[in-house]
């Protein structure tokens, strides 16, 4: 179980060259147990390996929408919206739909421009090791969920609205994939219930992914700071960076929180 079984639990079924097909499997699911939904990250990394596979190209960033989330056992669809081709940079949009009702939509820049130099600026973290790490409290999870599927530790104690967390990655030799990457990038509203000290759920409005790097590495670390909770929406960012402190992915969120029975 992990980040391997999720990885094929996610692969597409291609109905056409621009259409696809997926079954929602509870492993891919959050929610309270008799509502399990696809998770936003889930939807989001379908979405963009489509379009990887239409443009032949790597993500650079994707933005997706969520109108709704698709529940355990549908089978989805998903099509392709639009697609721009270009010298380097491809632009694209496909749309997830279930029973001909578009469930969420995803946009997205892909390619690559010639190498003038590589700079990062990163954030300064204190964190601890994987191997040292405890098990991230979840406000809501059942056996056999993402939650519980997914190899997720706690890297550092909460504060002042910031979560630090691992996720074990796929299997070596392969870099953490874009899909993978937005799959995770979807876990910033975890950071809620720890740092408020109160049981909330969050329902994601969108979610935006911005791909940096494609560097080896078997932990995946976690950056997510919660920015503001007002009026029952939430606004944060996260960076996802190598076990060596290289730059991964940023990724930005806001959604509706809720709070949840005692």
């Amino acid at each position: 179980m992990g980040a391997d079984t999720i990885m094929n639990l996610l692969r597409l079924k291609a109905e056409s060259n621009e259409t696809w097909s997926i079954g929602v499997d509870r492993r891919l699911c959050l929610g309270p147990p008799d509502a399990k939904h696809l998770s936003g990250g889930a939807c989001s990394a379908i979405l963009v390996d489509a379009l990887e596979q239409v443009t032949g190209k790597p993500l650079i960033q994707a933005s997706a929408h969520f109108f709704k989330a698709p529940k355990v056992d549908d089978i989805v669809t998903v099509s392709l919206d639009h697609h721009r081709p270009g010298r380097s940079i491809d632009m694209a949009t496909a749309v997830m739909t279930y029973a001909a009702e578009p469930h969420v939509r995803l946009s997205g820049s892909f390619g690559t421009r010639h190498n003038m130099g590589d700079y990062q600026w990163t954030p300064d973290v204190e964190f601890t090791p994987p191997e040292k790490s405890a098990e991230i409290p979840f406000a809501r999870a059942d056996p056999g969920d993402l939650h519980t599927t997914l190899d997720m530790r706690l890297a550092a104690a909460p504060r002042n609205g910031r979560l630090v967390f691992w996720v074990r990655t796929p299997s070596q030799p392969m870099a953490a994939p874009a899909r993978f990457l937005a799959l995770i990038a979807d876990y910033l509203p975890e950071a809620i219930h720890l740092s408020i000290g109160r049981p909330v759920g969050a329902m994601s409005l969108d979610n935006s992914l911005r791909v940096v790097g494609n560097q080896l590495t078997e932990w995946t670390l976690c950056v997510t700071q919660l920015e503001a909770i007002q009026r029952g929406i939430f606004h944060g960012r996260m960076t996802l960076l190598s076990e060596r402190g290289e730059l991964l992915a940023t990724a930005s969120q806001s959604g509706v929180v809720t709070l949840l029975e005692a």
